[in-house]
Formats: C-alpha cells, structure tokens, sequence
C-alpha cells in the first residue's frame, strides 16, 4: 500500500470513530512542519515538509494517550553524499496538557479560552526509503512488513483553545530511528534523527463544562449584574472626570471674572468717595452762600454784579454729578448682568455635584471622593465671594439712592437760591466791608490733591486701562498740554501674587500704558517718567481679594 493512500486511510478511519470521541474528551489535529535532518552527512539541506494527523485521548485528566501517523522526506545535498530519504511511521506517546497549573484561562465567551504548554514522550515504528546521487537505494523494509523501531519520540510546545473548540500547536518534535541508515552512511555515536517545527490545527471533542453549584452559579449572575450596573457607574464617572477639566476652565473664568467685578466696586467705592467729597464740598459751598444771603439787609437798593457765585456754576456741578452717577449705574448693572452669569455657572455646578452624589450612593466611587471635595470646596468658596459681591453690590444701590435723594435736595435748595439772588439783584446794594480775602490753591496744588485721590486699577495680570479711567486721564492729559511746566511720576504697581520679577515687569508696563495713553492725547514724553513698584508699596491687605484688587494700581504723581 503506498504512503499517501496509507496516510488518508488512517485520518478516515479516525473520523468514523468521531461519535466514540465525545464519550470522554479528545483533540485531533492535522500538522504541518519543516524537517531538519540529524545525520552523519555534512552537506546543505533542502527544507522538505512533514505531515502528520494526531489522535488525543485525555482519559486521565490533564495526561492523555496520543497516536500519530506521519510521513515526511529528507534531502541533503553533498557532492559526495547526496540522498534523498522518504519516511513513515506512527507514534505512541503520553502527552501532558496543564488545564489550570501552568495554563491561562480566560472566560467561555472569549475568543481563547486557554493559553497552556505540553509536552509528550512516545515511541513508534517506522519505515524509510533512501537513494544516493547514483540512484543507489537502501530499503529497511523490502517486504512492506519490516522496519524500524522510533525511539525516543518527544515533543514541546504551547496550545491555543479556542470558545469554538478549536486547537493551534506550535512546538517541535524529535524523532531518532533505530537505524543509521537513513543517510546512506553507516558510522557516528548516534543514530539518524529528525528535528521539526511544527505548526498543527484541531479540533477538540467532548469538552465537559466544570459542574457548578446553583447557588455559585446566582452569585455569578448576581455579580455579572453587579458588574454591569458598576461599568455603568464608572462609564458615568469617566464621563464626569472628562468633564471636569473643563469645569475646572469653568472655575478659572469664574474667579477672573469675580476678580474683574471686584475692580468694578473698588473703582466704583472710589468714584462714590469723590462724588461724596463733591458733594460735601458743593453742599458747604451752598450752606456758606445761604449764610450770606441771609446775612444781607433788607434794605439793599441796587446791585450791580452780584458778589455771590453765579447758580449756573453749581448747575454745572450737578450735571457733571449727574453723568457719573449715569456712569456709575451703567457699570451696577454690568456688574448685575456679570452676576447673573455666575449664578447660572454656579446652578450647574450644584447639578453637576448633584449628579456626582447621585453616583456616589449607587457605587463605590472612593477613587474620586478626593476631587469631588476639592471641586466643592472651591464651589464653596466661590458662593462666599459671590455674596460678599452681592452685599456689596446691595450697599452700593443703597449708597447710589441716598446720593441721588441728597443730590435732588441739593437742587431744591440751589432753585431757592437762584430765587434768592434774584431778589437780592433787584435791591440796592449795601455798604459792605472788604472781608479779607481767602488766598485759594492754586491750579497745581488743586489737580495735585486730586491725582493724590484717584488711583486706576487692573484686573489679574492685565495691564489694560478701563473706558472709565480713561475720562479720568483725559482730564490729566488737557491739564499737562496746558501746564508744560508741570511733570508727572507714572507709578505701576502690582498685588503680591506671583514673583517678584513678573510683578516688577507687570508694574512697568501698567505705568507704561497710562503713559502711552496720555502721549497718545497730546502729551509731550518730557513731561512722563515712568517707574514700576511690583508689590513693593501695597495700600491695603494683600490676603483678601479685594485688598489685591486695590494693591493692583497705578499712580500719577507730580514730581516737584
């Protein structure tokens, strides 16, 4: 019979067998290998196939009782010694498959379900037919019968199982013959041999599931629910730790925008202060002329100028009063509408934290408690400079109606004066003696006080002048084109947050920003110096908020 229809009549006989296979658990396989020949020849060595179908039986657990028929060929080219060997033969051996020592195992539903090594110890019995150069053949078995015993037959390697049964080898195999002959060349300490990896493909029959106990097999159920429900929870809080980044960014433009309102109420508290000290200047200016009008005799018959101001003087006074409180209005309601914003920002906050807790009840979500906490810490925080802004900002409102009441009874009481002169102005004058004349300030002195009383503040690292202090420096401007003589200090100075060097850099540049907008408006260079202070000269506390927004300023000085 030859090999080839030998080695298709075995596999078929195997297969009628498959029913039998899934009484107890067994693996077939079919491999394909290259041989590498261990002779007496030394000469190149043509890669020639090997092929072989495997019967596993694993009737004693993890060590099964395996059988083999192979066929393969050798060639090796040598000037001397060519030959060229075909060779057959079926094995016996005892393999060892680890399927939990040792071995990988991986869930039912996944793709491989177990990763494990073997190894395998037999021996069989074989045939060979070889020839030389000349065509010289040497048979081991002439009547078909005969042959060769194949000893020692070993394999390694690992094996692949797959959730459909299927199997992938790859290992070598060693297979030595009770002949030197194979080669053609009788001699050397051993006999001939063959060396091959091989990669092999199977099936694998009668796969028992382990028995599990119903109880286990709730707790299992119970605890892929519990899994489910858990990657639920975690899938949630990755979305929520993906957010956060940008709550963060959130946060970041929440605290510059508060900062930024906190410029607007130190820059509003001391555009109160000067309309107060306005007010109170022009209210004793008023009381000194009631005095004086009250203080004229009755019997005062002609006038001919009035040596009282003119009311005209005071009416100015209002309508410059009353444009700023429009200004001042126009900012408490940006301030309003900026507060707005920051309530909403802060409604979803709390829904976000709302969110969080909800996960936090469902879940063991300790890894994130850390970052919740420090998130509603901050939130906290902001909530609390939230409402000192809005108490503020109630006081202010408070402030801008008590000041608008004096300034309606401040015009009340300057129309009953205007009557007044009117009537003084139709009577004849009185014979009045020179009063000593009050020297007044001077111009410089009088815009000196009042550079002393003003400061322009920034916002966090920002070294951009305000709309607002930009009708301030207007008025400097006008003051310098008309007094060349007079020359001013530019003074920048900083909060002490930061370093002290960006600090120095920011301070210059602030005093450098007022000083490029005065010079933009006419101002000559000669007339600026400019100078930056860091932290270094603060006039309020650096460790509250609002102390840094008025550390953050600039200062118009003159220099005498």
């Amino acid at each position: 019979m030859s090999k080839i229809k030998l080695s298709v009549l075995i596999p078929l006989l195997l297969l009628v067998f498959i029913p039998a296979m899934y009484a107890f658990e067994s693996t077939m396989s079919v491999e394909g290998g290259i041989n590498f020949p261990q002779d007496d020849v030394e000469g190149d060595n043509v890669l020639m196939g090997s092929w072989a179908v495997t019967y596993d039986a694993w009737i004693f657990g993890d060590l099964g009782l395996g059988i083999g028929p192979w066929f393969t060929n050798v060639k090796i080219k040598n000037d001397a010694n060519d030959y060229h060997s075909s060779l057959e033969g079926v094995n016996l051996y005892l393999k060892y498959k680890p399927t939990k020592v040792l071995a990988e195992n991986f869930p039912r539903h996944y793709l491989i379900n177990r990763f494990s090594p073997f190894i395998a110890v037999g021996a069989g019995w074989s045939t060979h037919y070889s020839k030389n150069e000349h065509g010289i053949i040497d048979d081991a078995s002439p009547d078909k019968i005969g042959g060769h015993l194949t000893f020692p037959y070993a394999s390694a390697g690992f094996s692949i199982l797959s959730k459909w049964n299927t199997t992938m080898d790859i290992g070598v195999k060693f297979n030595m013959f009770d002949t030197d002959m194979i080669d053609l060349v009788q001699g050397g300490d051993y006999n001939d041999a063959i060396l091959t990896p091989y990669l092999a493909f199977g099936m694998h029959f009668g796969r028992k599931e382990p028995l599990i106990d119903p109880e286990i097999l709730k707790l299992r159920n119970d605890l892929n629910t519990t899994n489910l429900k858990l990657n639920e929870v975690i899938g949630q809080l990755n979305t929520v730790t993906t957010q956060m980044p940008e709550f963060q960014t959130e946060l970041q433009n929440l605290q510059e925008s508060m900062d930024q309102a906190e410029n607007y109420i130190a820059t509003l508290q001391t555009e109160y202060a000067q309309m107060d000290n306005k007010l109170n200047e022009l209210t004793n200016k008023v009381t000194n002329l009631e005095q004086r009008v009250a203080q004229t005799p009755a019997q005062i018959t002609q006038i001919t100028t009035p040596t009282t101001p003119s009311a005209d003087i005071y009416a100015n006074d209002i309508r410059r009063l009353q444009d700023t409180q429009a200004s001042l209005t126009a900012s408490l309601n940006q301030i309003n509408q900026d507060l707005a914003v920051m309530n909403q920002k802060i409604g979803q906050l709390d829904a976000l934290t709302a969110q969080v807790n909800a996960i936090k009840g469902a879940a063991d979500v300790s890894a994130y408690t850390k970052e919740l906490a420090e998130l509603r810490t901050k939130v906290n925080n902001y909530e609390a400079e939230l409402a000192t802004i809005r108490e503020d900002t109630v006081n202010l409102h408070k402030t801008d109606n008590e000041l608008t009441t004096s300034i309606n009874d401040l015009r009340s009481r300057l129309l009953t004066l205007n009557e007044e002169i009117k009537k003084l102005s139709e009577q004849p004058k009185p014979e009045v003696k020179e009063e000593p004349k009050v020297e007044e300030k001077d111009e410089v002195t009088k815009f000196e006080e009042e550079l002393k009383n003003y400061m322009i503040h920034f916002a966090t690292n920002s070294t951009s002048v305000s709309e607002q202090d930009k009708l301030f420096l207007n008025k400097v401007a006008d003051f310098l084109i008309q007094h060349p003589e007079v020359k001013i200090e530019v003074q920048g100075h900083t909060d002490n947050t930061g370093s002290s060097k960006i600090n120095e850099t920011i301070s210059y540049n602030r005093a450098k920003s007022v000083a490029n907008y005065l010079i933009a408006k006419g101002v000559p260079e000669s007339q600026l110096f400019i100078k930056g202070y860091g932290p270094s000269k603060p006039i309020a506390s650096n460790k509250t908020a609002q102390g840094r927004a008025t550390n953050r300023r600039a200062q118009l000085v003159i220099v005498k």
